[in-house]
Order: C-alpha cells, then structure tokens, then sequence
C-alpha cells in the first residue's frame, strides 16, 4: 500500500513541478505514535506534535496528523483516502517526507495513520 501511496503522490507531486514526498522511518515511527490518539479527541497540540517530532530524531515538527477509520480493507481504496486526505499539504511542502501506518480494527474496517513533514534544508 505505502508504495501505491508514494506512486499517486509523487505524480501529483511531478505534475505541479514539485518534489515528490519521500518515506521517511522516522516519520513513520511518529505515525505508529499517534496509532492510539483518538480522533474525535481532535488533533494534538503543537507541543506534543514537537515533544513526539524530537522524541524520534526529526529536526522540525510534523504536521497535524491525519488519523482516520475507513471502512475498508481494499488496500486501492486506503490508498485513494490518504492521497484525498493529504494531497495539497504534500503538493506545498518543499521536501516532504511522509510516514504511513494502518492497522485492522475489525473485519473491513482500517484505522489509518498519516504523518508529514517539511524536512528544512
């Protein structure tokens, strides 16, 4: 799924003259953080958004990120909902590193999580 992801991405990324985002562990690890953060708790503060972003050796703060239950298991589909949720922040970053985890709730049913960031230079 991570590879359907940056192919969609990176396209979208190539056609607007942009870079295309590039998986990033570390960002992944920051993603795998916010796993169990509930979404209708609304998004973390920005100090634990940079607590959790240095905790893992990242030299700025993530991006809010995106979490979400999709009903589906269809690894198409997922792949289409995190381009749809994160689109226009990968096409405004500069050097975007992104880091992706899901995780199987219950049967057709996924809880995604998607983490960005806009590496400086």
């Amino acid at each position: 799924m991570f590879g359907a992801v940056l192919d969609e991405v990176g396209g979208a990324a190539k056609r607007s003259g942009r870079q295309p985002p590039v998986a990033d562990p570390r960002v992944c690890a920051v993603a795998e953080a916010f796993l169990r953060w509930d979404a209708a708790a609304g998004n973390p503060r920005p100090q634990v958004l940079a607590f959790v972003s240095h905790w893992f050796g990242l030299p700025a703060s993530v991006m809010p990120p995106s979490i979400a239950v999709i009903e589906t298991e269809d690894v198409r589909i997922l792949a289409e909902r995190i381009v749809q949720a994160t689109g226009n922040s990968i096409l405004n970053a500069v050097h975007a590193r992104i880091g992706i985890v899901t995780q199987r709730v219950r049967r057709d049913a996924t809880k995604m999580v998607v983490a960005l960031i806009d590496v400086p230079v």
